[in-house]
């Protein structure tokens, strides 16, 4: 096929992608849509523009068969199935096909098996496709201006799953890689692939409208120059790992995340954006964002930001308590934020839930509260205990999730009736049964005295929890509140040690960390290199410090905070992408100096070295 045909189908493709992403998401949200509208547009520009789509792959794709019985395996390029051209057409005498040419229509009804698996060659690498799965497969190997995957095979909408099984090198241009592929839902082995020597990622992710989750956190984006609209018109995405990408070189980010209405966190603290010069849009459209983390090389002025409700810096508190002082709209956090003075984690906050107490006439018994948290986090409102009265109607939003919209939550309650001056009651109660409230450790142990509730039936109660010195709540037990029955019940509160006198400091996993109890013995799961803990004091098991997680749950110190050693001779840091070791600084450390090394050495390419800070490595043979 000549270029210009080639050209054709191309675009063809792509514009056959756009026309079915927009008609879902207009099913699926107006602004959406609105988002796939301005897509299309920018990609048919892109379409025009040759040069800033992926080349053509000249090797198109082949299916074949994967039936052992059929031994005329036959393949067919996309190209001629997606062309108009006529084919040649065979003697209805004869009886043997030609093995290169698809087969004939109503050949299924002859008895062929029809071919679902296909195969296409993407720059000398043989990417398999099961149609009928919705499974592509990409073993591995070295590709240089990689087309875009919808190029490869017609059938790209069914696909769902791609898994990359061996160590995939790209060189070069990325753009577009994954792009447009609406009913995908998964990426596995994306720790795989080394882009050390990429140099676009423009719509690399874009248009995925069904992938919920996108691993990054290993690339290498060292020599990147553009990000444009990287990880754009992703309706479903909720997890993004950005933290460790080197965005030194890149000069465009605009709409890099803008349209991603189930983002709810995201961390571009490592970002360096001064040389950046279009970030328009950037941060656009994301209605869910709730945690935004800022960095000293941030500049975030003119992104888009436009979320409802304010920002607060977390400052001294926590995400979910935050204690900054800092409280700004979305445009305020862009034009105040300076990276060298503001620097921190910003929380937006919801907007308040309002709960009224209530009679029958809508008249105020008891003063109303205010619930205040951040967007996205539940709260839960309780009745009270209003003399004269008894609850009538618990609200269905008594529990809900905090939203950029003010919400309202109305108990409703009734007047007991009263006594006459002859004793007979004009309604009669009926003594219910008693409410006994437990509070306890997590084995069951009585920690304090049992509380005897009384009242009638049909009447709310109310417990509470109590104040055990040593011991923190877990967690309020659903029958916290409820209605007096004609049955006992019981309500139980269970507690779990806290470190006495220890205030929770948050600090960063560098070293991948097994949890360990009380006695030094391996527990289920772990935290990986990276991630950040709350920790609650130090402990000393078997004679090694550890990091007390709460819930007998313990950390190495040594993974967390490391110890110093000496080097013997001047050293090398080393950076690790994918499966490749890269020098960062030439004769970085220098003989006698003291260096922070974090764990036990690990092994990479059969040589040992120590962890000296996140994804920076020396030679233990150094120290």
């Amino acid at each position: 096929m000549n270029s210009k045909s080639n050209c054709h189908h191309r675009g063809k493709l792509i514009f056959t992608s756009l026309a079915a992403a927009t008609l879902g998401l207009i099913i699926i949200s107006p602004d959406m849509a609105k988002a796939d509208t301005l897509v299309d547009s920018a990609a048919k520009k892109q379409v025009a523009q040759s040069s800033s789509l992926p080349a053509s792959n000249n090797n198109q794709t082949a299916a074949s068969t994967d039936s052992a019985a059929n031994n005329n395996q036959a393949s067919t390029t996309s190209e001629a199935a997606a062309s108009n051209e006529t084919q040649p057409s065979t003697s209805p005498s004869s009886e043997a096909q030609d093995a290169n040419e698809p087969p004939a229509a109503g050949a299924e009804a002859k008895g062929i098996t029809p071919r679902s698996v296909l195969t296409a060659s993407w720059g000398g690498i043989n990417v398999t496709f099961d149609t009928d799965s919705g499974i592509a497969t990409i073993p591995g190997g070295t590709i240089t201006d990689p087309d875009s995957i919808i190029f490869l095979f017609e059938e790209y909408r069914s696909m769902k799953t791609i898994k990359i099984t061996g160590p995939l090198k790209i060189i070069g241009n990325a753009s577009y890689l994954f792009y447009g592929l609406i009913n995908l839902t998964e990426i596995e082995g994306l720790d795989k692939v080394d882009t050390a020597e990429v140099t676009d990622m423009t719509y690399m992710f874009s248009n995925c409208h069904s992938l919920a989750n996108i691993d990054v956190s290993n690339f290498d984006t060292s020599k990147v120059t553009s990000m444009y609209f990287m990880f754009g018109a992703n309706n479903v995405l909720t997890n993004l790992d950005v933290s460790n990408f080197d965005t030194s070189k890149v000069t465009s980010m605009k709409d890099m995340f803008r349209w991603c209405p189930s983002l709810r966190t995201l961390n571009i603290s490592s970002f360096q954006m001064a040389q950046v010069t279009d970030k328009s849009e950037m941060l656009n459209s994301l209605p869910n964002l709730s945690t935004l983390v800022l960095g000293p090389n941030n500049y975030i002025q003119g992104t888009g930001l436009d979320t409802t409700g304010t920002w607060l810096n977390v400052g001294n508190g926590t995400v979910d308590k935050p204690q900054g002082n800092k409280s700004w709209t979305s445009s305020q956090l862009m034009d105040n934020y300076s990276g060298s003075r503001d620097q921190d984690t910003y929380v937006r906050l919801g907007e308040a839930v309002t709960v009224h107490y209530r009679d029958e006439a809508g008249a105020t018994l008891a003063p109303d509260q205010i619930l205040s948290g951040r967007i996205g986090e539940s709260y839960s409102s309780e009745p009270q205990d209003i003399a004269g009265y008894v609850l009538k109607t618990t609200p269905e939003n008594a529990k809900g999730t905090y939203t950029d919209k003010v919400q309202e939550v109305t108990y409703v309650y009734t007047k007991n009736a009263p006594v006459n001056p002859g004793g007979t009651a004009g309604r009669q109660p009926i003594v219910g049964g008693s409410v006994t409230v437990h509070y306890q450790d997590e084995t069951g142990k009585q920690l304090a005295p049992d509380q005897i509730l009384t009242g009638n039936v049909g009447e709310g109660y109310l417990t509470q929890e109590v104040a055990l010195a040593g011991y923190k709540l877990t967690q309020r037990p659903a029958n916290a509140t409820g209605f007096y029955t004609a049955n006992p019940q019981s309500v139980t509160y269970i507690y779990t040690k806290n470190v006495t006198g220890q205030a929770a400091v948050r600090r960063t996993v560098f070293h991948n960390s097994y949890l360990y109890d009380q006695n030094g013995g391996r527990k289920t799961g772990k935290y990986l290199m990276g991630k950040t803990i709350w920790t609650y004091g130090t402990r000393v098991i078997q004679g090694k410090k550890y990091y007390d997680l709460g819930q007998d749950s313990y950390v190495k110190a040594t993974n967390v905070s490391g110890v110093k050693r000496k080097l013997r001779r001047n050293s090398y840091i080393y950076s690790k992408t994918a499966k490749k070791l890269r020098r960062l600084q030439r004769k970085a450390l220098k003989k006698g100096q003291k260096v922070r090394t974090y764990g036990a050495a690990v092994k990479i390419h059969r040589k040992l070295y120590y962890i000296v800070g996140k994804n920076q490595y020396v030679k233990k043979s150094n120290f």
